[in-house]
């Protein structure tokens, strides 16, 4: 016999124009620079409005710990060296946030 089926999930970005599911991003292949992550959407969007003056901030959300993990990432680019080239020319307050270089898998 088999067990309840798990709800679907419902979730509705607060910024769909700025989010990009996992499935996406799973599929894509080269780099980005991942800058702040958390438990709550809320933290997500609102790095992204302190940044505003840089619309090309994106965020996903995974799990973390059975909990629901939102991420704020910038760009795509080919590989590690382009990606460090393209966070030179953001406006100054968001280069000092050191971002993470990762895949785009691996967010």
């Amino acid at each position: 016999m088999n067990g309840p089926a798990e709800a679907p999930d419902r979730f509705v970005p607060i910024r769909p124009e700025r989010f990009v599911s996992r499935a996406e991003l799973s599929e894509r292949s080269g780099f980005t620079a991942q800058y702040i992550a958390g438990y709550e959407e809320q933290t997500a969007i609102r790095f992204m409005e302190i940044h505003q003056d840089v619309p090309q901030l994106r965020y996903t959300r995974s799990r973390r710990s059975g909990r629901d993990w939102f991420v704020v990432f910038y760009g795509e680019f080919a590989d590690r060296s382009e990606a460090r080239s393209a966070l030179q020319q953001l406006p100054d307050k968001l280069r000092r946030e050191e971002p993470w270089i990762r895949t785009l898998a691996d967010i």
